[in-house]
């Protein structure tokens, strides 16, 4: 599917079904979850995983604000999974254009998460 007509899905449907999860397709569109089998985790990101309206945002700000504010200036945090229809490009192209070290969220489960990511020792806070 195209990503013009991926986009315009997100205003039929709220929802999509990817290998089992439903995703909200206004902001995720699956395009990026098939990007998330080859996208690429660095050595120095920083990635904050967790459940969907636990407190992500808040969790980005502190980890922003212990590592000095200069990293992730953006005012919202960035999932390489998500799209928003504001945006023109997908979140996990704009990731992989930007320089380290990068903070990232995600919502996305283990087998859906990037290989890095997957396979990374987990530091718990």
């Amino acid at each position: 599917m195209a990503s013009s007509q991926q986009h315009s899905l997100s205003k039929v449907r709220p929802y999509a079904e990817y290998q089992g999860i439903r995703f909200p397709t206004a902001i995720v569109q699956e395009e990026s979850l098939d990007a998330m089998k080859t996208f690429e985790i660095r050595d120095d990101d920083v990635v904050i995983v967790s459940y969907p309206k636990s407190g992500i945002n808040w969790m980005f700000e502190v980890v922003r604000k212990i590592l000095g504010g200069k990293i992730g200036e953006k005012s919202l945090p960035i999932g390489p999974e998500f799209w928003p229809p504001e945006k023109q490009k997908p979140c996990y192209i704009e990731l992989r254009e930007s320089p380290s070290p990068r903070i990232m969220v995600t919502h996305l489960p283990y087998q859906l998460a990037p290989p890095g990511l997957a396979a990374a020792p987990v530091n718990k806070v």
